[in-house]
């Protein structure tokens, strides 16, 4: 079910600066704050409004719009659960007014499989027109109460046993590259991660330490994986992404640690200037992926 809460109302002011930050700096979001956010109000048949963690932030990030992809879809169809998102994003809409995420269901296969289509948009104005900033196509599988969760409290029925980790070996299922894990200073540069949080999941305490659904918890790792898989500006330059993807490879038990690293030769490093491709993965101890982003960006200075 759908956490509801209210709403900031646009006419706020923005915070004033402070200690010299800007006051349309990124400036990373509590653990508890980033997961509230994640909670989508639902406002009718498959229409549902996201909130951006900071409201005084310069944009929504597109991070935040991929997470909130993840959980207007799953909320949809309750019975299955997302294996993959293939967003095609549009110019940012700002973090000081909510997001409107439609779903639809464009196609249900005979095993149970749902192929839906989902629009993000916004107004201008409380009153003023919506605008598209951007689209996706999103996989969903039947959701197996005896499978693994990614991240939360397993979401079995009553009398079903505990789900396990899964053990995966990865030279039979994947061809595993060379992934170099994401460093602490990273994070606190990219200005969308809590500090902590990377700590949390490598140590699997996430859900030992708050209430996390399954569901929060995959649109709390496409989050991370989306903020953080184009390095962060190191050279003066500027990353837009045109394409992105985020696949739920493998389950992996509660408790079970993540790390998240940058996939390819040199550690993911990106060109100076034109197009690229940087891709992330969420892997287990014993190396399996579990969860993989992957970006088509072009780079300019």
């Amino acid at each position: 079910m759908t956490a509801v809460r209210p709403l900031r109302a646009v006419a706020d002011p923005p915070r004033a600066a402070a200690g010299g930050v800007a006051a349309d700096a990124w400036l990373s979001p509590g653990v508890d704050q980033l997961l509230r956010s994640l909670n989508l109000w639902r406002v009718g048949t498959d229409h549902f409004l996201a909130m951006a963690a900071d409201p005084d932030w310069p944009a929504f990030p597109a991070a935040q719009l991929v997470a909130a992809l993840v959980t207007a879809a799953e909320r949809s169809v309750p019975e299955c659960r997302v294996r993959l998102v293939s967003w095609s994003p549009g110019a940012l809409p700002s973090a000081r007014r909510s997001v409107r995420i439609v779903v639809d269901a464009v196609h249900r296969g005979p095993s149970g499989d749902v192929t839906a289509q989902l629009t993000v948009d916004q107004r201008d104005s409380a009153r003023g027109p919506r605008r598209r900033h951007g689209h996706a196509i999103v996989l969903l599988t039947p959701d197996v109460p005896a499978a693994a969760d990614v991240v939360g409290v397993a979401s079995g029925r009553a009398g079903d046993r505990p789900a396990a980790s899964v053990a995966v070996r990865p030279a039979a299922r994947f061809a595993v590259r060379p992934a170099v894990p994401i460093g602490a200073r990273e994070v606190g540069a990219s200005g969308l991660v809590p500090p902590d949080l990377p700590t949390m999941l490598a140590a699997g305490a996430l859900g030992d330490r708050l209430s996390v659904d399954p569901t929060t918890g995959r649109a709390l790792l496409a989050y991370f994986g989306a903020a953080l898989t184009v390095p962060a500006d190191s050279r003066g330059q500027r990353a837009t992404v045109v394409a992105s993807t985020v696949a739920f490879l493998a389950p992996a038990g509660h408790g079970t640690g993540l790390t998240l690293g940058r996939v390819g030769t040199g550690g993911g490093e990106l060109p100076a200037e034109g197009h690229a491709h940087a891709m992330t993965e969420f892997r287990t101890p014993a190396g399996v992926p579990v969860v993989q982003t992957s970006q088509a960006v072009i780079l300019s200075r």
